[in-house]
């Protein structure tokens, strides 16, 4: 490999399909880093898991909503009892609040199941909003009682003096709306709450000796960017294709398009690598932890608020095998990576440029759903360094799998040197922004915590193949 040189590009050179492209003409900013399966985990992570988590101490979604829902009940069931009065003749606010409620009586007032729904209201605002418990048997115990008195009331009231549909609509909206908060409480709420703080626990935003190396909550899809120089300008589809879709290649507005992104490739490799070496290189970093194998990693804020992430470590391994397992050996990845189901090759464009494709596997029980990538890969030669620049790309010949969501990466890297022997220097640059419902304090948590299992990872396979 010779010295990387890029020669200056502008918008006008790409070709017009890639030019509406969202990776960086959309407005909206991926901001992937290299490791695209972590960016996935987050990405992938289930909204019920993201909508229970308490941010800074503060209330969840899922609860808050359940306290809206609350509310409403409160708000609902005066609205109707206000109807009733109105539609009941000659309403005078003063005589109605004399008749409902100065001279309440069981048989021919409908105050009480206003009432009933107050008394709700500050019960459970009480213990699920300010006191933030965890159990369902207040909302039990308010469930039950509003049962009762209903009951209670059907069988008591004086049927003949009201508007009986308005009397009927009343009693029955606060009925349902109380089994409602129930349900809601106990399937929703605090199941989400537990989850989330399972995710949370088992990944710390610190990790140390006790944070586990594989498969926590979110099992952090640790994928790597590799492939397999075995086979060379020839293109493999990672999922069957259609009958009859072979010969779509033959198709000239195929051919074309084929061929604008060919040109793409060949601009966009040499632009991700730049935008990479010069992130990684910058003097804005600041120490974020170090891990338990010595790994520090460093944290960065961009000027929109987004927070990105570099890892260096030495690895006890020489750079050419370090080499293989990143770059070359994409097929092997799922052998010593248990979160990533597939990693194939899809095409090669020059000696050091190709794309692959790469899913990753479904982790806490399906919570979090596969992700497929398909990735543009640079492999270029720097002071010293040999850098593994990626990014996304969407390729004109794959489309997405049905109920596999595709992901995207901006511009990251690794970045190795040798340094001994039988030591590499590894620097790697983690720039993500994950769209979709997450708090930036668990993307954070996560993501420190999935840097140290790859790390992990990379480690183990490169003994594996030293035979150590």
């Amino acid at each position: 490999m010779t010295e990387h040189s890029i020669p200056e590009t502008r918008e006008g050179f790409l070709p017009g399909p890639y030019l509406s492209q969202g990776i960086f003409n959309n407005g909206l900013t991926y901001n992937c880093g290299v490791h695209s399966a972590f960016c996935t985990t987050c990405h992938a992570m289930s909204e019920d898991v993201a909508r229970g988590i308490q941010v800074n101490g503060r209330m969840s979604a899922v609860r808050r909503f359940f306290c809206l829902f609350v509310t409403f009940d409160v708000l609902l069931t005066s609205l109707i009892w206000l109807i009733c009065l109105v539609l009941a003749g000659n309403f005078n606010f003063t005589d109605a609040f004399y008749r409902e409620i100065v001279h309440y009586s069981i048989k021919t007032s409908l105050s009480d199941v206003v009432m009933a729904s107050l008394a709700r209201f500050i019960i459970l605002l009480f213990f699920y909003g300010l006191l933030h418990i965890d159990h369902w048997i207040i909302v039990a115990i308010t469930t039950v009682g509003t049962c009762c008195f209903s009951v209670e009331k059907v069988y008591i009231y004086d049927w003949t003096q009201s508007q009986q549909v308005l009397s009927v609509l009343l009693i029955l909206s606060s009925f349902i709306l109380s089994w409602a908060e129930g349900w809601l409480l106990d399937i929703k709420v605090i199941p989400q709450e537990r989850s989330a703080q399972q995710f949370l626990t088992t990944n710390p935003t610190t990790p140390d000796e006790r944070t586990p190396l594989i498969r926590s909550f979110l099992h952090n899809h640790a994928q790597f960017d590799v492939m397999s120089d075995s086979v060379a300008g020839t293109f493999y589809s990672p999922v069957e294709s259609p009958a009859g879709s072979d010969d779509e290649s033959d198709r000239p507005d195929k051919k074309k398009e084929q061929a604008d992104f060919a040109a793409y490739v060949k601009i966009r490799s040499n632009e991700i690598f730049e935008e990479a070496w010069s992130i990684l290189n910058n003097d804005k970093w600041t120490v974020e932890t170090t891990s338990p194998s010595g790994d520090v990693i460093y944290i960065q804020k961009l000027a929109k608020g987004e927070k990105i992430f570099r890892l260096i470590g030495v690895v006890e391994a020489p750079i050419s095998l370090l080499i293989d397992i990143l770059y070359h050996q994409v097929n092997e990845v799922p052998l010593w990576n248990p979160t990533v189901k597939e990693s194939k090759f899809l095409q090669k464009y020059d000696e050091n440029v190709d794309v692959i494709y790469q899913l990753s596997a479904e982790a806490a029980k399906g919570l979090v759903s596969s992700r497929e990538f398909i990735l543009l890969r640079n492999l270029v030669q720097k002071n010293g360094y040999h850098i593994i620049a990626t990014c996304s790309v969407k390729h004109p010949s794959l489309q997405s799998r049905p109920n596999v969501i595709r992901a995207e990466n901006g511009s990251g890297c690794w970045a190795l040197k040798q340094v001994a022997a039988f030591e590499t220097e590894v620097r790697w640059l983690l720039n993500t922004n994950i769209r979709g419902w997450l708090p930036q304090s668990a993307v954070e948590s996560a993501l420190l915590t999935a840097m140290s299992e790859n790390m992990a990872n990379i480690r183990r396979r490169a003994l594996e193949l030293r035979g150590v």
